[in-house]
């Protein structure tokens, strides 16, 4: 096993439990099956200062800052981590559960749910984006651009606020993984070719170049002071 720097077990998987949206704040409940301290150490995790300087949203989540594998982190900071995510069916105890599964995903029938209104910190973006606060480099964000729906909840990273153009440069943060087109392999990032069918890696100009938005386009990451 290899415990990276923030705390996740590479190439490991957690139950998410939550997912909520309090205050404006984005975030996920996610548990390591193992039960252990091997949990995310980064933003929203236990003992985190986000928490002391939120004590109303501590106090309605209740996190329990004990070593037993589950934890908080903010939504931004789980897309840029994971992935996947894997569904499972309700009925597991029933012997066409994985046959009604199936037959569901075949069809595509997905009930439609209303439009919500963007959160307040959205709209705040629209309407007065040269109010929000300028993120540090290296902070990773998510954009969302109407121009280009191509980049759209992809997760990139600060390089600089350009002052005079009023734009940030941004850098494509690749994943931790990547998926062979051919075989359908899930291979390790830093391999050029696949592990299964030695396809070579096919890698998304859009998503790993350079490209500079303006601060309206960018998702201020959960716990950013407005």
């Amino acid at each position: 096993e290899h415990i990276r720097i923030d705390g996740l077990v590479e190439a490991h998987a957690y139950s998410l439990l939550h997912a909520v949206e309090v205050e404006g704040h984005r975030l996920v409940f996610l548990r390591n099956p193992w039960g252990n301290d091997k949990r995310w150490n980064g933003r929203w995790s236990d003992g985190d200062d986000a928490w002391a300087k939120k004590p109303s949203l501590q106090q309605r989540l209740r996190p329990r800052f004990q070593s037993d594998g589950a934890f908080w982190m903010a939504w931004v900071d789980f897309q840029a981590s994971f992935d996947f995510v894997f569904v499972c069916a309700k009925p597991m105890r029933s012997g066409k559960a994985a046959e009604e599964h199936a037959h569901m995903s075949a069809t595509g029938q997905v009930p439609s749910a209303p439009a919500q209104p963007p959160p307040q910190r959205r709209r705040l973006a629209v309407a007065l984006p040269e109010l929000l606060p300028k993120l540090k480099p290296g902070t990773r964000v998510e954009v969302m651009d109407v121009t280009r729906p191509e980049i759209n909840g992809s997760i990139f990273e600060v390089v600089r606020w350009d002052e005079d153009a009023e734009e940030y440069e941004l850098q494509g943060a690749p994943a931790a993984y990547w998926t062979c087109s051919r075989c359908g392999e899930v291979n390790k990032r830093l391999r050029d070719g696949c592990n299964v069918c030695s396809g070579a890696r096919e890698v998304s100009a859009a998503l790993l170049g350079r490209l500079r938005l303006r601060a309206d386009s960018v998702i201020l990451p959960a716990g950013t002071e407005v």
